[in-house]
C-alpha cells in the first residue's frame, strides 16, 4: 500500500477532468481525492496498492476525450488511515 500525491498541468479544468477521475474511481480499489487549484491545475491524492494507483494515473493522463495532461508530477505521501473512499473537493 502507498499514498501518492500527483499534481496534473495542461487542460485539466472545466473538461470534466475531476468527474471522470470520480467516475473511474470506481473501477479500482483506491481511495483519495481529487481537486482544482487556484493556478489552473489539478490535485490528486490515492491510497491503494502500488498496480491500481498506477493504472488509475495513467488512465487519467490518456484523459476523457476532453482533457489533455502536458505534465504530472508524482509524490509519495504518508498514509492516511481508515479513508473509505475517493472524492472531488470543491
Amino acid at each position: 500500500m502507498k499514498r501518492l500525491s500527483v499534481r496534473f498541468e495542461g487542460r485539466v479544468q472545466q473538461v470534466g477532468f475531476r468527474f471522470f477521475a470520480e467516475s473511474a474511481s470506481t473501477n479500482f480499489n483506491i481511495t483519495g481525492w481529487i481537486k482544482n487549484l487556484d493556478d489552473g491545475d489539478v490535485l490528486l491524492e490515492i491510497q491503494g496498492d502500488e498496480k491500481e494507483l498506477f493504472n488509475f494515473t495513467n488512465k487519467l493522463i490518456k484523459g476523457n476525450g476532453y482533457s489533455k495532461v502536458t505534465y504530472h508530477e508524482i509524490r509519495e505521501i504518508p498514509m492516511v488511515k481508515n479513508e473509505k473512499k475517493f472524492k472531488m473537493i470543491y
